[in-house]
Parts: structure tokens; sequence; C-alpha cells
């Protein structure tokens, strides 16, 4: 309706940095993936105060999940061989209430194929 009765104000900015910025941030991403999977890594993130767990194509290839499942922490745990499942459990509560930032546990799972992996897992 450019009939005369109404103004537009704006302002123009320059994003070339903001720009930069991000695709220097998806050219890491990028990188990290490609050293993940030329490494045969998976990796994982757990917003504990939220519920919420991302993993990466290598951790759900690695716990032998399929991606289309939505992982959780009690899927994460179900993956886990029966005979470690507690041990496992132990460490990581041990972890969250103790004085370090730093987990690393070793354990087996057991994927939809019944074969057993051994796995370590480090988080921070």
């Amino acid at each position: 309706d450019l009939d005369g009765h109404r103004t537009l104000v704006g302002g123009v900015f320059d994003v070339s940095a903001r720009r930069r910025e991000r695709q220097a941030l998806e050219e890491s991403h990028r990188r990290i993936a490609l050293a993940n999977a030329a490494g045969g890594i998976g990796t994982w993130e757990w917003r504990i105060p939220e519920g919420e767990l991302h993993w990466d194509d290598g951790a759900y290839q690695l716990m032998g999940a399929s991606t289309a499942s939505k992982p959780s922490y009690a899927h994460w745990l179900a993956l886990i061989h029966p005979e470690d499942r507690d041990a496992v459990e132990r460490n990581l509560q041990a972890t969250l209430h103790g004085d370090g930032l730093d987990w690393l546990v070793e354990f087996r799972t057991a994927d939809t194929s019944r074969s057993v992996r051994h796995l370590s897992t480090v988080g921070r």
C-alpha cells in the first residue's frame, strides 16, 4: 500500500564478519566429522538438566543403534551389555556426584545382531 500514508524506517548492517565466522564454523564441523569418520569415533552430548542426549552418526554406529531412534539415558543404558550396566551406571553416578569432571569408562555393548563390541567413552 504505497499511497503516501505509510513510512518505513530501517537500517543497513554489514554482516560480512558474521558470514565469515559461520563459514569457518561450518568448515570446522566438516573437518571434525571427517576426522571422526576416519578414526572410527562417535561423539555425543548429554545436556543433563534438559535430559537431552545427542549422538552423531558414529555414536549410533558404535552403539549398534538405529539412527531412527532417539537417544536417551534409558536407551543408552539398555544398549550396554547386561553384565556391564550396573558398573557403568555406578561409575557415571560417581563422576556426576564427585569432584572431578572427567568421565572414562569401558563397557561392552551388544547391537541388534547380538555381536559384542568393546567400547571406551570419555566425557567432560
